[in-house]
């Protein structure tokens, strides 16, 4: 199992990329993820847990093929942007990788949509894109395992 500190710095470090206008800018619902207690026991913020309830959803397994969970911890300005925390099958070790889902595959612009909306959409899934991309290098530096370090490891490893 991934560790609360694991998990105190995943969050925190989704949360100030997401919410560049500080704590503040942060929903009431979600702020207790930068207060996460890294002594305190990781199965405290997971399902069924009542701290977990405002945030996380335990992923189902048959659904997406995979254990782990999903943190709506959201962004300035949509709130449906999820730290995924899941297990992954490395050559026979199962990892804990975390990564962003940015929630917006069903995002689309219908035909009756105006080109303003369209644009907005457009402009709503480029910004998800922008954040993800910089959570997961953040990820990275702070040695928390993302989808980009997983594929990097398979690519230098020589055996």
């Amino acid at each position: 199992m991934f560790t609360t500190r694991d998990l105190a710095q995943a969050c925190r470090i989704f949360l100030e990329l997401a919410y560049p206008a500080g704590s503040a800018s942060i929903p009431v619902a979600v702020r207790s993820c930068l207060e996460i207690a890294p002594d305190a026991a990781v199965t405290d913020y997971l399902p069924p847990a009542p701290l977990s309830l405002p945030v996380c959803k335990e992923l189902i397994p048959e659904k997406v093929g995979t254990v782990g969970f999903a943190f709506r911890l959201g962004r300035d300005g949509y709130r449906h942007l999820k730290l995924r925390v899941q297990q992954k099958d490395h050559r026979g070790q199962m990892l804990w990788v975390f990564s962003v889902d940015t929630h917006d595959k069903n995002l689309l612009a219908h035909e009756s949509e105006s080109a303003a909306e369209v644009e907005r959409m457009q402009a709503v899934k480029k910004r998800n894109a922008e954040i993800k991309v910089a959570i997961e290098k953040a990820f990275d530096r702070a040695n928390l395992l993302s989808p980009t370090e997983l594929l990097r490891i398979d690519l230098t490893d020589e055996s």
